[in-house]
């Protein structure tokens, strides 16, 4: 888009819960969408105009939300950079936040050290059909921590998808 390029998007099907005009000071709009994954909002705006006949384009996108996450929870960049480590360890929010909505499945030790090596491993859990799910280890010290997303399947298999990668050896 940015070179003058028209690129071919193939038609999706999409959700728009709410389109709310948040202030109109003519000839521009602002509007506030909340929609499904996938929404192309340039597109949305384009689409706005033509129906309208007037034409339209975005002069400004923000994304304020996504899954459960609020701009409202968000830190400046300027002031995280000056906080200290503790400060930022404190407004960090955990990485599996955005994993909330696939399932959780615990590793025990041994299970930990395989699937962190790449390795499928074996679990009680099961699935109906192939599904991601978030996995959890446990440390030599007995802490459970995140390793990352896996693929189960039926016959409780779990292989790795995406893992953390660790500076810290012991784990």
């Amino acid at each position: 888009a940015r070179k003058g390029e028209e690129i071919e998007r193939e038609p999706r099907k999409v959700v728009i819960s709410s389109l709310d005009i948040v202030d109109f000071q003519p000839p521009e709009v602002t509007l506030l969408v909340r929609c499904s994954k996938g929404t192309y909002i340039r597109t949305l705006g384009k689409d706005i105009g033509e129906a309208l006949g007037c034409g339209a384009h975005l002069k400004t996108l923000r994304r304020t939300a996504i899954a459960d996450l609020h701009i409202e929870e968000a830190v400046d960049l300027d002031l995280f950079e000056r906080m200290t480590e503790e400060q930022r360890i404190a407004v960090l929010l955990p990485p599996d936040r955005l994993l909330q909505s696939l399932a959780p499945v615990k590793l025990d030790e041994e299970a930990t050290k395989k699937f962190l090596n790449g390795m499928k491993v074996r679990t009680d859990e099961r699935s109906i059909e192939e599904a991601k799910v978030r996995v959890y280890g446990i440390s030599a010290e007995k802490t459970e921590f995140l390793l990352g997303v896996g693929r189960l399947t039926s016959d409780g298999v779990l292989a790795p998808d995406r893992l953390i990668s660790f500076v810290d050896n012991d784990r």
